[in-house]
């Protein structure tokens, strides 16, 4: 859980400061491994497109935070993966 959402299971922000307070405690589930599905992604709130990069880039999650505006929004239940195009692959 992210420190500047308290209460509110969201990932690792990166902001200065924040820090995921109890990991080894996290839920169980959250060590399997599901499948990652990339998809073009676009900010609800002001239309920007969302790549995920770095750690984020092969990090399973569902939760995205908008690089433009600060939008956290949850596109869909599956962990989904912010690329720039159609056809990329991860490694």
């Amino acid at each position: 859980m992210c420190l500047c959402t308290p209460g509110i299971r969201t990932p690792f922000c990166g902001k200065p400061g924040c820090e995921w307070p109890d990991r080894d405690k996290q839920d169980p589930q959250e060590d399997f491994n599901p499948v990652l599905i990339s998809v073009l992604l676009f900010c609800p709130k002001c239309k920007g497109q969302h790549i995920d990069r770095g750690e984020w880039a092969t990090k399973p999650h569902r939760t995205h935070l908008c690089e433009h505006c600060n939008n956290l929004w949850r596109p869909c239940i599956f962990y989904t993966l912010g690329v720039g195009s159609i056809g990329a692959t991860t490694r």
